[in-house]
């Protein structure tokens, strides 16, 4: 069975560097953030197995960066204005997270972004699927730069493969393949190789459904 691979340690180090640039403390920040007094404090714990989704797309929103730098570490709030402009992109339909299928492109509504800095070519689509649970679950909202499509490890992309079918998944290198976040065991690794499939783009900000965010 395929094991979804986390970056816990990346995520743990990206936020600790967020917290000093902001001058943020552990309890105070959770306050502000509506999460429980001790929450950020437990997620950055030596023994900590990992982060709630709720929890991770509100730090994202709240330092405006994208949940792909926090997962492998990168995250900085360094030349970004204090103020994040919203601005509306084109929701233009579905992503399976699960097996290769053929993408529902049905929707022409538009969301906010809180991400000022969002490319002009962004849009969003919305997840169906378990697949990547622990990061997005069904029915949440991601958004796509189509121009990113530089593959990096630990990174969140859509795939397409040779039949036309697309996937929601985390990029792991060494070998290439598409791995699940999911806690449903089932969700298995997908190897890929440079002749099977293409990037459709990178997962940029991930948006939590506040009904599922609270079952966390």
């Amino acid at each position: 069975m395929a094991k979804a691979e986390f970056p816990i340690r990346n995520a743990q180090k990206a936020i600790r560097r967020l917290m000093e640039e902001k001058g943020d403390k552990p309890k105070p920040l959770a306050q502000k953030l509506g999460l429980g007094e001790t929450a950020i404090r437990d997620m950055l714990a030596e023994g900590a197995k990992g982060i709630s989704t709720r929890s991770l797309n509100v730090i994202c929103a709240h330092y405006g960066v994208a949940i792909g730098d926090i997962l492998d570490g990168t995250a900085t709030t360094e030349r970004r204005e204090e103020r994040e402009d919203v601005r509306h992109i084109p929701l233009l339909g579905d992503v399976p997270a699960g097996p290769w299928r053929e993408a529902l492109t049905k929707s022409r509504r538009s969301i906010p972004t809180p991400i000022s800095d969002t490319p002009k070519s962004a849009y969003a689509l919305k997840v169906k699927g378990d697949s990547m649970d622990k990061l997005a679950n069904d029915g949440d909202t991601i958004v796509i730069d189509p121009e990113d499509l530089d593959l990096f490890d630990k990174r969140l992309f859509v795939v397409r493969n040779g039949d036309g079918e697309v996937t929601f998944k985390q990029y792991r290198e060494g070998p290439a393949r598409l791995v699940p976040c999911s806690k449903n065991p089932e969700h298995q690794v997908i190897p890929i190789t440079s002749s099977d499939f293409t990037i459709v783009g990178r997962v940029v900000l991930i948006v939590t459904r506040p009904d599922q965010a609270a079952l966390d």
